[in-house]
């Protein structure tokens, strides 16, 4: 199953907006891209920490009750961090390259 060329007739009169609306897209994908990067150092930053705790944590005689703190702050803290880089709304970048 190959692909299929295809092409898209564009006016004269219309090329600007679709330079600016392939300026958006890139934009869009380069955020995209970083916000990614950022979520895998998120946790891969909250691996680290959660190994080094629970070296330190299972001397400890109350384990279950710390693992169980930190796995709810872990939840809490990975949720606001895919809050953070998961972006679902790119009207801003639209309206950078689009109304200028």
């Amino acid at each position: 199953m190959g692909s299929v060329p295809y092409s898209i007739d564009v006016h004269k009169k219309h090329i600007e907006e679709l330079k600016d609306l392939y300026k958006a897209l890139l934009a869009i994908a380069e955020i995209s891209h970083e916000n990614e990067i950022s979520l895998a150092y998120a946790k891969q930053s909250l691996d680290l920490a959660s190994t080094t705790l629970s070296r330190v944590a299972s001397s400890e005689s109350n384990f279950a009750e710390q693992f169980n703190k930190l796995n709810e702050s872990a939840f809490s803290w990975l949720m606001e961090t895919r809050k953070k880089y998961s972006v679902k709304d790119f009207g801003d970048v639209f309206e950078r390259y689009i109304n200028n």
